[in-house]
């Protein structure tokens, strides 16, 4: 993917017992010009994402479950900030198996 590029998908699904069916609408996303990384590193503010509830859910519950399959302390902090960011538990596990949070020093 390139940053700035714009992308347009659609979907053709049929049950088994159907000989075809329609295509979806067209849907598309654009890849941001910059991404929240390099804004991080050159400016002080914030993209704001806006979700509904079940989705940022879903996010932190594929998040987790990438941080517990790879083993990555860096998924975890990611799943951890999105929960307190959404009035939930700091540490979460999603039901998974994940190391204890470092203590601080």
């Amino acid at each position: 993917m390139q940053q700035g590029a714009t992308y347009e998908w659609r979907v053709r699904g049929t049950p088994q017992r159907v000989a075809g069916g329609d295509w979806s609408p067209w849907c598309e996303f654009t890849v941001a010009e910059k991404t929240t990384d390099e804004e991080a590193a050159g400016s002080t503010e914030s993209v704001r994402v806006t979700l509904p509830g079940r989705n940022w859910a879903l996010v932190v519950d594929r998040l987790a479950q990438r941080a517990s399959q790879d083993e990555e302390p860096e998924y975890w902090a990611v799943v951890g900030a999105l929960s307190s960011a959404l009035g939930g538990h700091p540490h979460p596990t999603m039901g998974l198996p994940r190391p204890a949070p470092e203590e601080s020093a």
